[in-house]
């Protein structure tokens, strides 16, 4: 049975921001990058899609993400909700970069739309003898049949009011690439936002299922019986369990590899420091036959204990970090991501091993603290 349902209409334009509307972190990424000073240039090409979600669902929406919802219903013009956190792959370092396309400090977008013509594309902008920007239109059905706009007749330049920045998506979104963003509105605002006679959109539906599997069964089956295309139905629900499934088994070798390799190294520190003590029971005897008071004994362990602790992390840590930097060098082509160092987990394993160290050592003085030290000195096998 379904739960809930909700459809998207998509609309994209061909459009253009306003660069001083650009973030600094997109702007120098673009210098860097393509060499593209952006602060010398009047407008960016930016792919601004527009998704109308029912009412309902943008109402959930609102509320998922701490939103008033007086504040974009209430007012007189729509006001969007901007989605334009973007996944960037950098082609020459072979990674990805993520980042915010828009200066989150403003409130209306400058934006320029060039508006499709029915049974034309758009295909190309130039600029013609006159030194003035052109745009060529070309028929659907025969590319010679070519409709040229003038940059005043072609371009429609519009302030968006913007009401916040989000990074998560409606269900169902996809995240931006370079050069794209999101717009979000109410389903009921498609006539404010785009006017009386808007077309070219695309419908996406999307629903929410108590037995998602079954559901999807039955779609397919209507699709098929109907004879239409069942290409572009997608169970997202069993998507998500299935990579949800390859995590858990994933983190259950993981962290059994861990606490495996954990044991085998806390049982080698044990075997090898009460091994150790025991063999020692004649040294320490002789210590307390010529007046080593157990304090002053004591002491002297904790101070063994102290270096066999630093004299491990000082080969240990290092050796850790440098593999965590090989970790991190092989990752970072496809995960976004500083190199840092796991200090948590460094204080953990810092204190486990001073644990299982003193631990160790407390267990094995316990059973040679009521040698006879006579009796340990004649033993002839010690």
């Amino acid at each position: 049975v379904v739960k809930s349902s909700y459809s998207i209409i998509y609309s994209p334009y061909y459009s253009k921001i306003s660069t001083s509307n650009l973030s600094q972190e997109y702007k120098d990424y673009a210098l860097k990058n393509f060499e593209q000073d952006l602060t010398q240039t009047d407008y960016e090409f930016i792919f601004i899609e527009h998704y109308f979600i029912n009412d309902d669902a943008y109402l959930e929406y609102l509320e998922q993400n701490s939103l008033n919802y007086e504040t974009f219903l209430n007012s007189p013009e729509p006001i969007g909700i901007v989605v334009d956190y973007a996944k960037i792959y950098n082609g020459n370092e072979g990674r990805y970069y993520t980042m915010n396309q828009i200066d989150r400090s403003i409130k209306t977008i400058n934006t320029m739309f060039v508006d499709p013509i029915d049974g034309y594309y758009l295909s190309g902008a130039k600029v013609d003898e006159n030194n003035e920007l052109i745009y060529e239109y070309r028929n659907e059905k025969d590319e010679e049949d070519v409709i040229i706009k003038s940059q005043d007749e072609a371009e429609r330049h519009l302030n968006i009011e913007i009401g916040a920045y989000l990074s998560d998506l409606p269900m169902g979104g996809h995240v931006n690439g370079k050069g794209q963003i999101k717009l979000i509105y109410p389903y009921s605002a498609v006539k404010a936002v785009l006017g009386e006679g808007y077309t070219d959109s695309t419908v996406f539906m999307y629903f929410k299922a108590d037995n998602h599997k079954a559901v999807f069964e039955r779609m397919y089956k209507a699709l098929e019986d109907r004879g239409l295309t069942t290409s572009q139905l997608f169970d997202y629900a069993s998507m998500s369990e299935s990579e949800k499934a390859l995590i858990t088994i994933i983190n259950i070798f993981s962290y059994g590899f861990i606490v495996l390799i954990s044991l085998i190294a806390a049982a080698n520190v044990f075997n090898t420091i009460s091994t150790n003590i025991g063999l020692r029971r004649r040294e320490f005897a002789m210590l307390k036959s010529i007046g080593m008071t157990q304090k002053m004994f004591n002491r002297m362990m904790n101070y063994e204990c102290l270096l066999y602790g630093i004299k491990g992390l000082a080969y240990g840590i290092p050796v850790s970090i440098g593999v965590t930097w090989l970790i991190y060098r092989s990752i970072m082509h496809g995960l976004e991501t500083e190199f840092f160092i796991p200090w948590y987990s460094l204080v953990i394993a810092v204190g486990s091993v001073f644990a299982v160290v003193f631990a160790t050592m407390i267990y094995s003085m316990k059973k040679i603290k009521k040698d006879n030290p006579i009796d340990a000195l004649k033993d002839e096998n010690l």
